[in-house]
């Protein structure tokens, strides 16, 4: 029944098709214009994905249909996706990003969620996982390589992190289906899918794939149904591999430490795995680079903690690669001479270790390491590498790194461009950072995204800076709004009295919904900031307040949340609060309440000292229960 949709509203209907079928496009009056542009790829996306899954699309049509008001980017209603308005992209919001990554991820769960849906909740992953790793693989085929693997870097921190480090894949143990939507339903189940890919190879991978479909198409399946089909048709024992990656939390931590001897001509190779749970089982691949572009490889399959490996080499290396085709879900720590760091920032061939090689850089702040980083900045052949380079240049906090993001504001790419500009944050009350931001803010910038940006690190960098570039911003709409969004929130860290009242006026109806986020936000921001008078903090939880009825679910919940970072100061707001929590409809804004009331009552500084002698008893208990046990050992030993 979740996937079952009805959508009444003033539609421009546009069409294509695909195979025969009618592929449809449901957009507000008004944005037209947008339709080929933000969905135009769609059949292309249809053919492929059919061709990789081997089972054709397996509906009558299939049609995007953009509402107002919708709590989340997508849902994958079958045939008949729903969408945020976000995803219609004019010509400028192409500079920034692009609507492909959510629509193939909603079309992808045509397949995977709808043909086939998980048996229940435990095994979400099975739905989402597999829709995210679609992102993955429309960029591979659509945009190469380079792109698939940095949409894998974009989603590792979060696959390593928050409770995929503390519940697993598929966990049967859940308070509510909502808490099951999390890292680990989407960016780790994705990465999981690429490792089982690189673990099978494409022919079996696929292949199972295929047979799944067709085995479950138009049942119900769990994480066990998946394993066997893969191991039929792979003839591969997959048990190991989804205990390690699907029934337990976590990811190994690997710490590659590698040595050359030029007396013995041997490279040791230390590995360890320092994270506090059991070894994972880890098929590792070591690529060593000799020169004239002779390159021998290393493959060990990891199964203790501990292992050290002796390559026998003609001469010196000039690099060496850990994971060159970057397949592992890992934490990789590398302890290697600077030669081959610098040969790995500069000359290898995967986006991944040239992105893990200038993270290394980021942490030193040697002359000749940002000189590293600036040429990279400044040659480097993906865009990606770019932009993380200059966040590490913003890292350091050098001078030379200042001079060297100040040097790139004509970068071609605005994804990079925006990159510079929010590395700069890190050069506070810097009169030429100050200086650089207003002249691009007056300069002819298409992209909103760096406008966007301009504004946010100007307010941070700033000592003092007049309202005029924030209050000329509110009368620029653009997507996503997010040039209102950034000027409101530097309103939000101004201390100039008069911007209260443009933030209150900001959270009133015919504002943009986003806008009106903004400025709870701002507002909240604000009273933590600056000791204001009572008065004031009253206006603003009033004005708050006011927004409520009527409201929708994702402005209920933005303004429940900014209450809630008000502290003490939103004490007044606690009986709509409590109402909230018991008794609104959306499940998300009862949790934002939830959390907000504990936020205001922690504030309290009588709770807050409660709360440190809850917490220093509850240590005193422990070391009195460590007491015992010693005692207990030392009797035994006595006796």
């Amino acid at each position: 029944a979740y996937l079952v949709t009805l959508v009444a509203g003033e539609f421009v209907v546009r069409e294509q098709s695909w195979r025969d079928r009618q592929v449809l496009y449901y957009v507000p009056r008004g944005r037209e214009a947008d339709v080929e542009r933000t969905f135009a790829r769609t059949p292309a996306m249809l053919e492929f994905f059919s061709r990789r899954f081997g089972v054709p699309y397996p509906w009558d049509k299939y049609a995007q249909v953009v509402v107002e008001q919708f709590v989340v980017g997508g849902m994958e209603n079958t045939s008949a996706t729903t969408l945020y308005e976000g995803v219609l992209h004019d010509e400028r919001a192409l500079l920034d990003s692009s609507p492909d990554w959510l629509i193939s991820h909603e079309l992808g769960h045509q397949w995977w969620g709808d043909l086939v849906t998980c048996k229940d909740w435990a095994h979400l992953w099975l739905n989402e996982g597999f829709a995210t790793y679609c992102e993955v693989l429309w960029a591979e085929h659509h945009q190469g390589r380079d792109e698939r693997d940095y949409r894998l870097w974009e989603k590792l921190n979060s696959a390593r992190s928050g409770t995929a480090e503390t519940r697993p894949i598929a966990d049967r143990f859940y308070a509510h289906p909502q808490k099951m939507f999390d890292n680990r339903a989407y960016p780790k189940a994705g990465w999981v899918l690429h490792m089982l890919r690189h673990r099978l190879g494409d022919e079996a991978f696929f292949g199972g794939l295929q047979q799944y479909l067709r085995r479950f198409a138009f049942k119900s399946a769990e994480t066990t149904d998946l394993r066997q089909t893969l191991e039929q048709v792979s003839g591969l024992s997959l048990e190991r591999f989804f205990y390690d990656w699907v029934e337990q939390p976590g990811h190994p931590v690997l710490e590659v430490a590698s040595k050359y001897s030029a007396d013995e001509k041997v490279l040791r190779i230390d590995l360890k795995q320092t994270q506090k749970r059991p070894a994972f089982d880890l098929p590792l691949r070591i690529d060593v680079v000799l020169g004239e572009g002779r390159t021998q490889s290393v493959h060990h399959r990891m199964i203790d903690k501990q292992d050290t490996l002796y390559v026998s080499l003609p001469e010196r290396p000039l690099g060496v690669r850990v994971d060159p085709e970057f397949t592992l879900l890992a934490e990789i720590r590398e302890n290697k001479i600077r030669d081959w760091w610098a040969w790995q920032i500069r000359r290898a061939p995967s986006v991944s270790e040239r992105l893990r090689a200038v993270v290394h850089f980021e942490k030193s702040r040697a002359a000749a390491d940002l000189k590293l980083l600036r040429e990279v900045l400044e040659t480097d052949g993906f865009w990606g590498v770019r932009a993380v380079a200059a966040r590490a240049l913003g890292t350091t906090r050098q001078p030379a790194a200042r001079d060297a993001l100040l040097a790139a504001f004509e970068q071609p790419d605005a994804r990079v461009r925006r990159a510079v500009v929010l590395a700069l944050k890190s050069f506070k009350r810097d009169g030429k950072v100050n200086a650089a931001l207003l002249n691009h803010w007056k300069s002819d910038e298409p992209s909103y995204a760096v406008r966007a940006a301009v504004l946010e690190t100007l307010a941070e960098v700033s000592e003092k800076v007049a309202n005029e570039p924030f209050l000329a911003a509110l009368q620029m709409p653009s997507h996503r709004e997010v040039i209102r969004r950034a000027a409101l929130r530097a309103l939000g860290r101004n201390d100039d009295p008069e911007t209260l009242k443009v933030l209150r006026e900001w959270l009133r109806p015919g504002h943009p919904r986003d806008c009106r986020i903004a400025a709870a936000e701002a507002l909240a921001e604000r009273h933590r900031r600056q000791s204001l008078p009572v008065a004031e903090a009253e206006r603003s939880v009033q004005a708050m307040l006011a927004v409520l009825p009527g409201a929708g679910p994702r402005l209920r919940r933005g303004i429940v949340t900014a209450l809630g970072r008000m502290g003490k100061r939103a004490e007044k707001a606690l009986p709509e609060l409590n109402r909230l929590a018991l008794a609104d409809a959306s499940p998300q804004v009862r949790d934002a309440a939830n959390a907000a009331i504990q936020s205001i009552e922690r504030d309290d500084p009588v709770q807050k000292r409660l709360d440190e002698l809850a917490k220093r008893l509850q240590n005193l208990e422990r070391r009195n229960e460590e007491l015992k046990s010693e005692l207990s050992k030392l009797r035994q030993l006595a006796k």
